[in-house]
């Protein structure tokens, strides 16, 4: 079970803490499913956690269905009049063959079997339909790149021991995830390949400490090591000493390195 699973997972917190998905993420998903007449009628979001990205989908689909294996996720969603919340497995989606037009699961399929999730991914994709997969990595913060480095290092080093196994595939960058048998299969990288960022906010220090604590792994660390000092405050003060930073309120410009993969139904 991972954390998130948990009963006790503060899903509130992840809801109002987690980056948000620009306009331009969708777009670059929505610009590909139309090149092979994919249409906007029923869409799948795996993995929804609280609904964050189902809801921006549910702007252009007629219907949207959104699963995660999480009670204590979906405790935290917003309910929509568009959208069916349910709590499944991305291994076993209990659905009818050729029932979506479009998949997505973002920040979610590092936790999957995803060799058992690919084959039920095929089988309820309808013809010219998109499997959409997208993962961030750590935060970086285009104006401080010294501070960007802090974070990496806490992320990456300081925490390595607490973060649970699927973590090493996001930041691999889903590398290993073969998805040869479907077609037209592209893989963009922010920020190795040109254009803007897709997952980009206004992040101020307040905020960014908050994030920090919907992290599995600082989850963990706190309930093994009881720590006298939350390190993700200490890092947050550090961060704000080297920048100077005074105002814990200030605006940030934040963005997020990710992987998104699409691929085209192989029914097609």
């Amino acid at each position: 079970m991972t954390t998130f699973a948990r009963v006790n997972f503060n899903s509130l917190l992840y809801k109002q803490f987690r980056p948000e998905y620009t306009r331009c993420f969708f777009e670059k998903v929505y610009a590909y499913h139309k090149t092979h007449g994919g249409v906007f009628q029923n869409a799948l979001d795996v993995g929804t956690g609280t609904g964050q990205v189902a809801s921006l989908i549910a702007d252009d689909f007629e219907h949207v269905t959104a699963t995660d294996p999480s009670q204590s996720m979906l405790n935290g969603i917003t309910q929509h009049s568009k959208i069916t919340y349910l709590r499944g497995s991305a291994e076993k989606l209990e659905f009818p063959d050729n029932s979506f037009d479009l998949i997505t699961s973002a920040q979610s399929a590092h936790w999957f079997d995803f060799p058992a999730f690919k084959e039920e991914a095929k089988r309820v994709l309808r013809p010219n339909g998109t499997l959409a997969i997208s993962v961030y990595q750590v935060a970086r913060f285009p104006d401080y790149p010294r501070s960007s480095n802090l974070l990496y290092e806490y992320a990456v080093n300081y925490l390595e021991s607490y973060w649970e196994p699927g973590r090493l595939k996001l930041m691999d960058g889903l590398k290993d995830y073969d998805l040869s048998d479907f077609k037209q299969t592209e893989r963009h990288v922010y920020p190795d390949n040109e254009g803007p960022p897709l997952i980009e906010m206004n992040m101020s220090l307040n905020h960014l400490r908050m994030y920090m604590k919907t992290w599995s792994a600082h989850v963990r660390l706190m309930e093994k090591e009881h720590p006298i000092e939350d390190p993700s405050e200490v890092l947050v003060h550090k961060i704000a000493a080297e920048e100077g930073i005074s105002d814990w309120d200030q605006p940030i410009r934040t963005v997020w390195p990710y992987v998104l993969i699409l691929a085209k139904s192989p029914k097609s």
